[in-house]
């Protein structure tokens, strides 16, 4: 069985062309792509589908890539294949965005061939072809597994991601120049793969050619096989974290954000996956989220009320009680203070007692009050007693914990004048703390959600 027989079978068996479909094929003039655009055109009668060749200029190796263009189309015009030219400037994109020349020509060229598909899917079903082989994919998940990108980039390409095709997948670089050797079909280099300052062409000329010689000659196969797989074992961990995730968010005031204690019965992969999901509905997607950013959020699950972490884009998570916010800077937070009351009770002290350490709870020296303890948000002379019997303003205090500007005027205080005893959510005076000496505790405890009045036992 040829290559092109091998083809037809794995296209019919994983549905990935259909009778009347149009196929956009991506044709860069490599081997591979015009490996692709051949094989598909001897297809296309006896499978019913038509092609329409896309070739993307990307701006970079000016006369290389003008050379490139007309050959791509010549070849279409023997073969009597419609053709599209697309022009992007990849170096623009990679000044604005501050990505790498070869990421930003990546996103730039998917964008021109979904520009295109666009064009036609009001008439019928549109797919795109693109060229993607085994050892594509064992160079990505080689690359991804030492950039430390977890099981997500482990997974590799699909052979089917919405509309995108990957026809060639399943067969390695060197099936495919056969192929063309073996039909005497011409097609161009370009001169930059064969520079080793891109990490991607370092462990295609180098990395892979060892495996293969010192270590196992399949090895690009069995790696891209254990790619594919991983991608199946990932896709169901996705259909897990989906279901969880609804059981878990909550969508408040054009909010969203996360129940933390639900999260935290989570198993820990799950608990990561489901703040991912949280992510793509808060912001616009995952673009700058790494790792880093995943497990700090996970740390917040068991911090303290109104603890906070910067995020990209502008956006910032917010721990408010029982739940995990994501916000936007530029976003409006009510500054009213939150509906709840205080419960308050006196009680002798001894030694054995345990002091609670909820964050709703807080007990308090009752010799150190002076005056009448009041519940309000914070004013001008507000301080607060820490280590060393030190004075600190609460401005500077909700500055050092990195409260948001936005919410400060939203936090309640437990005041004895200007002395904060409480700042709830966050922490206690040393004046009013609990000491050896203590003789009564004066306990307070904060009920949210229920009425503002003060209750005392």
């Amino acid at each position: 069985m040829d290559m092109v027989e091998k083809t037809e079978k794995m296209i019919k068996e994983h549905k990935l062309l259909h009778r009347g479909q149009l196929c956009i094929v991506g044709v860069s003039g490599g081997a591979d792509s015009i490996a692709l655009l051949h094989i598909l055109c001897n297809l296309r009668q006896g499978m019913g589908f038509e092609i329409l060749a896309v070739h993307v200029h990307h701006g970079l190796r000016k006369n290389e890539a003008d050379r490139d263009a007309v050959f791509v189309e010549n070849i279409c015009k023997e073969k009597d294949i419609p053709f599209v030219l697309c022009h992007v400037d990849v170096q623009s994109y990679v000044l604005e965005h501050k990505v790498s020349t070869e990421e930003g020509a990546r996103i730039l060229r998917y964008r021109a061939f979904a520009e295109v598909a666009g064009q036609y899917s009001t008439e019928r079903k549109v797919c795109i072809a693109v060229a993607h082989h085994c050892n594509d994919q064992a160079e990505t998940l080689l690359m991804n597994l030492c950039r430390g990108s977890g099981l997500r980039g482990l997974t590799g390409m699909h052979l089917q991601r919405g509309n995108i095709i990957r026809p060639l997948l399943f067969f390695c670089r060197r099936e495919i120049e056969e192929y063309l050797k073996a039909h005497q079909i011409s097609y161009i280099s370009d001169s930059t793969n064969a520079s080793l300052d891109y990490t991607r062409n370092r462990v295609r000329r180098s990395i892979l050619p060892m495996l293969e010689a010192e270590v196992n000659i399949a090895s690009i196969k069995h790696i891209s096989a254990a790619a594919g797989q991983l991608g199946e074992v990932f896709d169901y961990i996705q259909v897990q974290a989906r279901k969880h995730y609804e059981q878990v968010v909550v969508r408040e005031d054009k909010k969203v954000g996360l129940s933390c204690e639900k999260v935290k019965e989570l198993p820990l992969f799950l608990q990561g996956e489901v703040i991912r999901l949280l992510l793509e509905e808060a912001m616009d997607g995952l673009r700058d989220i790494s790792s880093i950013h995943i497990e700090g959020l996970k740390d917040m699950f068991s911090k303290e009320t109104g603890s906070h972490m910067d995020l990209p884009q502008g956006y910032f998570a917010h721990r408010d009680y029982c739940k995990l916010w994501i916000i936007h800077k530029s976003q409006k937070i009510s500054k009213e203070k939150e509906n709840g009351r205080f419960e308050c009770r006196r009680f002798l002290y001894t030694q054995n007692m345990e002091i609670p350490t909820q964050e709703d709870v807080k007990w308090f020296d009752e010799e150190a009050f002076e005056g009448e303890v009041c519940f309000r948000t914070r004013k001008t002379g507000d301080y607060i007693e820490i280590a060393g019997g030190k004075h600190k303003s609460i401005k500077a205090l909700m500055i050092d914990e990195k409260i948001p500007a936005l919410i400060r005027d939203k936090i309640l205080l437990v005041a004895d004048g200007s002395h904060i005893v409480w700042v709830v959510g966050y922490r206690i005076s040393q004046a009013y703390k609990i000491k050896s000496s203590t003789t009564y505790v004066r306990e307070i405890k904060y009920i949210k959600g229920d009425t503002k009045d003060v209750v005392y036992h």
